[in-house]
């Protein structure tokens, strides 16, 4: 988790949406192995809104997470890869 925490730091540093989106992703992953399932939705929502309004993001990325945030893939180690 600190890897994601310290990607989630850089790229909010430099204003990479996708980045911070792709981080909050894989540390909504990790929260969720960890039980933490508070900590996960919180993740995918903010990644979501980041997605949302960027122009870099690609039409499978925000299908990425609405896959995820809509419950089809509850189970861990399921979760559809990002690009």
């Amino acid at each position: 988790m600190t890897y994601y925490d310290h990607a989630a730091d850089l790229c909010a540093r430099e204003s990479d949406a996708c980045g911070l989106a792709l981080a909050r992703y894989r540390q909504a992953e990790a929260s969720l192995r960890r039980g933490d399932a508070i900590s996960a939705q919180a993740a995918l929502r903010e990644a979501a809104s980041l997605l949302a309004t960027s122009a870099m993001a690609t039409q499978e990325d925000r299908l990425t997470i609405d896959q995820v945030l809509s419950g089809t893939c509850d189970k861990v180690g399921v979760w559809p890869a990002w690009r």
